[in-house]
């Protein structure tokens, strides 16, 4: 085989080994990240608490709390949403996956417990009311609207009367639409009536990998068959190999990281849709993918730094020991190869 043709199809087998590596640890990603209880409970919970407390005024659709100081509305949920309060919801939800099973008739239920949401909205209505009544501009009791709108408060109104008016207009806006519980039910193919859905997908999933590495360890063993000998030779290409594939990994998470959001904030301003959609689902976006990256830099950073530190010195090592005058036919190919 000419050296040319083998240079060429080691070449064509590095490509591939790349495109399915970071397929590979892209979906390694995934599984660690989403099918990981630890993150629901960590990292999910605080970015969730995070949107509550710091961004849930904007898609709380009622004019007195919209127009209330961002500073002051985040201090307000910092007394009433605790981080504790979602990590039990999440904590039961969690529980619940972890044991989750089609049933006979192929139906699967998942139950988000929102009980906990609905037993703050007492302390949320009498927060509101206080910073409302201390903070609303004065008006003259003739203005009837201002039970209806809250834009102002008469100087001559009971403070009783404030909060109750208060709270009757949050739970005909906000609060009534809170169900005790969201009852998720979907129907599954009916292969899985009966199974036990946590130990199904992590078989298909070791299953999975198993076949993904030996996909890559045939790749790394053609490349070196393209490359034959010297076995330093072989060494620089395997770990050349390694190393571009981890690295084109981590730019495709980062580009996920930075250039979606780019996108997204472009979207925005020439949008002349609401903006509270584009925000939520950019918040969620952001959640999601900095997990995800997160978990992939434990992955890819060890295995870039490693296969890194070893071409080099396996490229040191070639060049020092390399022939220099007088070289062979067989030396003249390998340079040619190589």
């Amino acid at each position: 085989m000419g050296n040319f043709l083998r240079k060429f199809l080691a070449t064509i087998f590095m490509m591939t080994f790349i495109v399915v590596f970071i397929v590979v640890t892209f979906i390694w990603g995934i599984y660690s990240t989403f099918f990981n209880a630890d993150f629901y409970k960590g990292s999910f919970t605080d970015s969730v608490y995070n949107l509550l407390v710091y961004d849930g005024q904007r898609y709380i659709e009622f004019q007195p709390i919209a127009e209330i100081k961002k500073s002051d509305f985040t201090s307000m949920m910092q007394t009433i949403i605790s981080k504790e309060d979602l990590k039990v919801m999440v904590s039961d939800v969690v529980s619940q996956v972890q044991i989750l099973k089609v049933d006979d008739q192929g139906f699967l239920e998942l139950k988000i417990p929102m009980k906990w949401l609905s037993k703050k909205t007492t302390l949320f209505s009498e927060v509101m009311s206080n910073y409302l009544y201390g903070n609303l501009p004065k008006c003259t009791p003739d203005q009837q609207d201002y039970l209806r709108e809250f834009e102002c408060v008469p100087d001559t109104l009971p403070r009783a009367d404030f909060d109750s008016a208060l709270k009757l207009a949050l739970d005909r806006k906000l609060i009534s639409d809170f169900p005790d519980e969201f009852n998720l039910k979907f129907q599954v193919p009916e292969q899985f009536q009966g199974k036990d859905l946590r130990v199904f997908f992590n078989d298909l999933s070791a299953k999975i990998f198993l076949v993904c590495v030996m996909v890559l360890t045939i790749l790394l063993i053609l490349i070196g068959l393209m490359v034959f000998r010297p076995f330093v030779k072989v060494l620089r290409w395997e770990l050349r190999t390694i190393f571009l594939a981890s690295f084109l990994s981590l730019l495709t998470a980062m580009a996920l990281n930075i250039l979606i959001p780019i996108i997204f904030d472009k979207l925005l301003s020439i949008s002349s849709a609401a903006s509270i959609n584009y925000n939520a689902w950019l918040s969620v976006y952001i959640l999601i993918v900095g997990s995800f990256t997160n978990n992939l830099l434990k992955l890819l950073i060890p295995i870039i730094l490693g296969s890194l530190v070893l071409w080099i010195t396996v490229m040191i090592y070639d060049k020092r020991n390399s022939p220099k005058n007088g070289s062979t036919k067989i030396d003249r190919e390998y340079q040619e190869l190589h």
